[in-house]
């Protein structure tokens, strides 16, 4: 499992992984990266500079202060507390026996 991946995630940054990664499960294809051939240094610039340039289209737009919101401890619990609802179908099933 490549743990700098998911690290990279938790702060929100994309990732772009080959399949040999061990992560790919966990991308959603352009949300959050992309799964790239192995051995495909083309098709890796074509991801990383898809993601360049809509990280300059947003930086244009947001501000320091929507930047920092999008980063902070609250948004990255909010988003792993979506995700665990997805995946469990809400709390509220959860806990029923």
């Amino acid at each position: 499992m490549a743990r700098t991946a998911l690290e990279a995630m938790a702060c929100g940054l994309p990732v772009i992984l080959t399949p040999n990664t061990g992560a790919c499960d966990l991308v959603e294809e352009g949300i959050n990266g992309h799964i790239v051939p192995i051995r495909d240094p083309k098709a890796i610039e074509f991801r990383a500079m898809e993601w360049w340039d809509k990280t300059q289209r947003n930086r244009t737009s947001s501000t320091p202060q929507a930047l920092h919101k999008t980063l902070s401890k609250e948004a990255f619990g909010d988003s792993v507390s979506k995700a665990l609802n997805k995946i469990l179908g809400g709390a509220e099933n959860f806990h029923k026996k």
